[in-house]
């Protein structure tokens, strides 16, 4: 079989074809890598906003209630014991009272909640919610006073 013969100009012109094809897939690659960068970028920002940040909170209360502690605390540990905090010993270690004769030692990061904080908390928030509504009927109360005074 013989080769097909091209001359020069016929050379040339796939040459430059080529170059341009070549340039071409090149700036659509470049393209591409952008978009999915700033896609990838975006999926961080929502995994760090719907699972890390979230996490983050949640770890500082905890380590707020845990340090916290005092005697008398009621407490459920990870485990779900429940007791009262007898003491707390200086390497922070709690002696959790659970039964009349039953002491156990736990390390702090074991108490898994303070029974007491979340219902006072929850109280206090409605008696100062139930304080603000009652302050705002009475001052409806004389503004509408103060209105039928004037209209006399």
């Amino acid at each position: 079989m013989t080769k097909p013969v091209i001359c020069d100009k016929q050379k040339d012109s796939l040459n430059k074809k080529g170059i341009k094809r070549m340039n071409n897939f090149a700036l659509l690659q470049a393209g591409g890598s952008s978009v999915s960068m700033i896609m990838l970028l975006g999926m961080v920002a929502v995994l760090y906003f719907l699972i890390i940040g979230p996490q983050r909170k949640q770890r500082k209360r905890e380590e707020a209630m845990r340090s916290s502690l005092k005697k008398g605390d009621k407490i459920t540990t990870i485990g779900g014991i429940r007791g009262e905090v007898s003491h707390i010993k200086e390497n922070g270690d709690v002696v959790v009272k659970v039964d009349d004769n039953t002491k156990i030692t736990f390390k702090k990061q074991a108490i898994g909640a303070v029974e007491g904080d979340a219902p006072a908390t929850a109280a206090k928030a409605k008696k100062e919610k139930k304080e603000t509504e009652t302050s705002s009927i009475e001052a409806r109360e004389k503004e509408l006073e103060d209105k039928a005074k004037s209209a006399e």
